[in-house]
């Protein structure tokens, strides 16, 4: 398993034995590069990435959790003691490596007694924790929960700033995109769970072999930015490879010095212009912040579906309503489309959204008009003399 989100609660049942947020029970199986958001509770092992992990060949690694995790004893197993774990609920064997969690980790009571731990909640012997590290607080006190090892190994403990300068994961945003033949859509690399402000540090060589009949692409790989232009009407799988170096836990939180080499795959659907619907104005300059409006006038002879379907290409640079308001969110472009409900009509216009700051050219020529004025003086004491 790997490149997953999950973006849903999960929660056990009184009998469930092991509960994660992205895989309940990992036996022998391999999962990395995934990402839970949601809360995982109510299972005997809860983990916010896997709930237990049971066979020696298992790895997990390159994960965040941002879940609260809760665990409880689950029917018949009262004996047992519950157990919840950031990453992982029961750690019994196989490999745990790069993996982050800041997560709420709390014991629910039972007859049993519980064991939390803002990484793994208990660590068996035959086990391997490395790099891995967990947003640290009083009620979060310990990485590990409980271990048949001594010393228990520790995972790093972070603050929320450390937290935010971490790096385990890259996804890709978005996954899935539809264009009209000759359009672009950019997409933008994510490394979580923080962001760091030089991308390129962490993520290098990335590569994108393009489809040279239906896609193109170019790669800028500072920003993590994918420029995907669609040549021909057809889905296309395109995929990226890149190397990530993960943050260093044990060094100050710099980038590691092996790169762990990941590949994403997006899908990209293109379809040819269908037309029938005039869109005005024909296209839109805004700035981060503003906000405008197109109408779309169904000009097709016998159209009977008169309803307009809205949709934005890229929904962090401008979203669109129902109405056809826009607003605009971050710099970049992207393209608005008006479809008939029925699918058979539509229009497509782009926005560009600049900086709220800019400067534009009424600006540029303030700046002229400054200098002119400040050479007034220097032409009048040449006429003096």
């Amino acid at each position: 398993m790997s490149n997953c989100v999950n973006d849903g609660d999960v929660s056990g049942s009184d009998s469930a034995e092991s509960g994660g947020g992205i895989a309940g029970k990992n036996n022998g199986g391999k999962i990395t590069n995934c990402v839970n958001y949601k809360t995982v509770s109510g299972s005997q092992y809860a983990g916010g990435v896997v709930g237990y992990t049971i066979y020696y060949t298992n790895t997990t690694s390159n994960c965040v959790n941002y879940g609260d995790v809760s665990s409880s004893p689950s029917t018949g197993n009262e004996a047992k003691p519950p157990s919840a774990g950031g990453v992982v609920g029961l750690h019994e064997n196989g490999t745990l490596s790069n993996c982050v969690s800041s997560g709420n980790v709390t014991n629910t009571k039972g007859s049993g007694t519980a064991n939390a731990g803002g990484v793994v909640g208990t660590y068996k012997e035959d086990a391997t924790i490395s790099n891995c590290g967990w947003l640290y607080s009083q009620a979060n006190s310990k990485g590990v929960g409980s271990s048949d090892v001594t010393p228990a190994p520790e995972p790093v403990s972070l603050d929320q700033t450390g937290i935010e300068k971490s790096v385990v994961v890259l996804l890709a945003e978005p996954m899935n995109i539809t264009l009209r033949t000759g359009d672009t859509a950019k997409i933008t690399l994510d490394t979580l769970p923080g962001k760091p402000a030089a991308f390129g540090e962490y993520v290098k060589n990335i590569t994108v072999p393009s489809d040279s009949e239906k896609i193109s692409a170019k790669v800028n790989e500072e920003k993590g930015e994918i420029t995907l232009t669609s040549l021909k009407e057809g889905t296309s799988a395109v995929s990226v490879s890149a190397d990530l170096y993960t943050t260093d836990f044990n060094n100050s939180l710099a980038p590691s010095e092996e790169p762990t080499p990941l590949s994403l795959t997006i899908y990209v659907s293109a379809r040819r212009t269908l037309g029938g619907i005039t869109l005005s104005p024909e296209k839109m300059n805004l700035r981060v912040g503003e906000s405008g409006k197109f109408t779309a006038t169904v000009t097709a002879e016998g159209a009977a579906d008169q309803t307009i379907n809205w949709h934005s290409s890229n929904e962090k640079i401008a979203t669109v309503d129902n109405e056809g308001n826009v607003k605009a969110l971050a710099v970049g472009e992207a393209t608005i489309t008006a479809m008939t409900a029925d699918g058979k009509h539509d229009a497509a216009a782009k926005v560009t959204v600049a900086n709220r700051h800019s400067s534009g050219n009424g600006c540029a020529a303030g700046v002229g008009a400054l200098a002119l004025f400040a050479l007034i003086p220097l032409l009048l004491r040449k006429k003096k003399s």
